[in-house]
């Protein structure tokens, strides 16, 4: 029964084809035709020298890497990258509002009013 299971993985298995992936900057040369296939319309020498823009623009986010794609300060980068970022970022943008509310909470109390009277 084993060596069926192992046979038809084997056969199955040897079908399969994966294209994509995460490709070292030595190779780019070598995938200069797929490159042009999949859309890549840039001049490929770039994006094998470590030292030619776009590949000279790679950052450390503190311990995950990222890459400037845009003179405006565009970064591509994976999701796991940025997510404690923001976390702290939304957590930020909860305190402001916070303080917001409580600042304006006080403006009407100085006033006399209550929040639950600011529309009566």
């Amino acid at each position: 029964m084993l060596k069926i299971i192992l046979l038809i993985m084997f056969i199955t298995n040897s079908f399969l084809y994966a294209d994509e992936g995460m490709w070292e900057p030595y190779q780019m040369k070598g995938l200069k035709k797929e490159l042009r296939t999949s859309g890549y319309n840039r001049n490929v020498s770039n994006v094998s020298d470590l030292f030619k823009h776009p590949m000279s623009a790679i950052v450390s986010l503190g311990g995950c890497s990222a890459a400037f794609v845009s003179d405006e300060g565009l970064i591509a980068t994976n999701y796991h990258a940025l997510k404690e970022d923001f976390y702290n970022l939304i957590q930020i943008q909860k305190l402001i509002y916070l303080r917001q509310v409580l600042l304006r909470e006080q403006k009407m109390l100085k006033k006399g009013l209550h929040l639950d009277q600011e529309y009566m």
